[in-house]
């Protein structure tokens, strides 16, 4: 690889085509960088047929430019992705234009080297043409011809495959982090780029479930591409009760399924082209953050990287690197298993809680890769990290429609029933894709899938369902199971003043807001302007527990 310079007499050339513009050598005089940012932008749009509204401008955008004065670049990729005016690649020449960024390779450095007479200097093939377009010089008469100075950094014509230091890499307002010094000594060992440019991206699927069908949720898989491609977010958690869908969703952002498990699978194995590395991961038995990470950053170095460092925060430190590095998929399930019950739910067990200095720093350290969780309730850590306009974002998974949820039925096997049956039997259990398993299983098996006649004999609370809900119940605070008594009670949409009268305990009557805060993070509530209740599955298995807990 070799960088150019001008000659003697390209020089001479190079200072009059500038004066004639008006263009000096001053560090505030940026108009030959932008001018020269925008031939080396539209070089590569002809180059690669590109249009101007193509998303790759976003999804390569730490290929192709680098931010100028410590600007946050997540904020300036929102502002292109919020504008109305004109096509992407008008919203990235004006801020071009307003000194926002510069292509790359283009930079106050390059242009005074190329355009200084007092010295000459070699900088990048691709930074010499555009400067020498701009002036409406040829190169080839401008270059010295005799000798041409080898340089490392020169990449080629092409673009650089390396993104650029993101603002606020180091740390906050310019200091430098405290493991940046680390870091820096033990660089991950990049083992090829992988994934782009049609090579395979590397995958390890480990022991994620099978996901061969998949009913509905095309709207939630739409909105988690969205958040994942073009908001390009760091961190994504998909939340639900157990057999929601989540694991499925996933996977076929990466497989194929019908709940919480399934939806994070469906997600991931759909998205999975787009990264470099994919790897999904079970927290169901609870391993020690310093195994899952230990596991990732031996994936992503493709078994290279053995020598980890002690302590947690350089760990951390560590993977990082590669998830700037890299463009990687990482999706951790069931992380529930690492949460407390009780009052003190959504905070992490002891012994667990460097999983949340993870998660944290996974969500506020800019990188190119995002983190995908399944999970029932909301992490504490992250939750104030999450917004609409936020590098993280929850998504609350909620039931199946009537038709999706027939969908499963008709899988498992033959059943009769009217329309406004199938609604009924699906909204009982609030198209739960689990539940509704459990339900097509029972009717087929005891009722010849005769709906109606499942419908006039009842509605029970099947065994493997009890176990699902015997799950949540368990979780929950002595208060927040005196509110869902009295819901079950009412049956119908109650107000936080009546819940009041009725609460006895008079602990429980000061957190009636504060729990059903709560409760709303761990069970689906239904909720009508300021009345609440439960849903019906939900209102026969309260009502179940509150009469075993009367006849004890």
């Amino acid at each position: 690889m070799i960088g150019l310079k001008a000659s003697k007499q390209g020089q001479v050339k190079i200072k009059q085509a500038r004066e004639t513009r008006g263009w000096t050598v001053r560090y505030e005089d940026t108009t030959p960088l932008k001018e020269a940012s925008k031939v080396l932008i539209e070089q590569h749009r002809m180059g690669n047929n590109w249009n101007p509204n193509d998303s790759r401008w976003l999804r390569d955008w730490e290929k192709l430019f680098r931010v100028e004065q410590n600007r946050d670049i997540n904020a300036i990729k929102l502002k292109v992705l919020q504008s109305q005016q004109g096509s992407i690649l008008e919203r990235i020449e004006n801020l071009i234009d307003a000194g926002e960024i510069l292509a790359k390779d283009i930079s106050y450095g390059t242009w005074s080297r190329f355009a200084c007479l007092t010295t000459r200097h070699a900088i990048k093939a691709r930074s010499f043409k555009a400067y020498c377009q701009i002036l409406e010089l040829d190169w080839q008469e401008i270059v010295e011809q005799t000798n041409l100075s080898p340089t490392p950094l020169l990449q080629g014509e092409g673009l650089s495959l390396h993104p650029p230091r993101l603002a606020g890499e180091g740390g906050r307002g310019g200091e430098v982090d405290s493991h940046q010094d680390w870091a820096s000594s033990h660089p991950p060992r990049l083992a090829g780029e992988g994934g782009r440019g049609g090579e395979v991206p590397h995958q390890d699927w480990a022991d994620a479930p099978d996901v061969p069908t998949f009913f509905g949720r095309d709207a939630e898989l739409v909105t988690l591409k969205q958040w994942i491609l073009e908001d390009r977010c760091r961190l994504v958690a998909i939340l639900g009760i157990r057999g929601i869908g989540k694991t499925a969703v996933s996977v076929k952002l990466g497989k194929g399924g019908i709940g919480k498990t399934d939806l994070s699978l469906k997600l991931a194995r759909s998205l999975q082209d787009e990264f470099e590395y994919v790897i999904w991961r079970s927290l169901l038995n609870a391993p020690p953050v310093t195994e899952i990470i230990a596991d990732l950053i031996q994936f992503l170095s493709q078994q290279l990287s053995t020598d980890l460092p002690d302590r947690i925060d350089k760990q951390i430190s560590l993977l990082l690197q590669y998830l700037k590095h890299h463009r990687c998929l990482l999706i951790l399930d069931n992380v529930e298993t690492i949460l407390e019950a009780g009052n003190s739910a959504g905070k992490c067990k002891p012994g667990y809680e460097d999983y949340g200095q993870l998660l944290e720093k996974i969500g506020e350290v800019p990188h190119q890769s995002c983190l995908i969780l399944t999970i029932r309730e909301k992490i504490d850590k992250i939750e104030r990290l999450e917004g609409k306009h936020k590098p993280v974002r929850f998504l609350q998974l909620k039931g199946l429609e009537a038709s999706e949820g027939r969908h499963i039925f008709n899988e498992i096997g033959d059943f009769s029933g009217s329309d406004d049956e199938w609604k009924q039997l699906i909204e009982f259990y609030n198209g739960n894709p689990l539940a509704l398993e459990f339900a097509a299983h029972h009717i087929r098996d005891e009722f010849a899938g005769d709906i109606s006649e499942f419908l006039r004999q009842g509605k029970p609370i099947f065994a493997h369902l009890r176990e699902l809900l015997d799950w949540h119940f368990a979780r929950l605070s002595d208060c927040e199971k005196e509110i869902l008594y009295w819901l079950a009670i009412h049956r119908e949409p109650i107000s936080v003043a009546n819940l009041k009268d009725d609460i006895v305990s008079s602990i429980a009557k000061e957190r009636v807001a504060e729990s059903l805060r709560s409760l709303h993070n761990k069970l689906p509530l239904e909720k009508s302007e300021n009345r609440f209740t439960l849903q019906p599955v939900l209102i026969e298995y309260i009502t179940e527990k509150l009469i075993e807990k009367v006849c004890q």
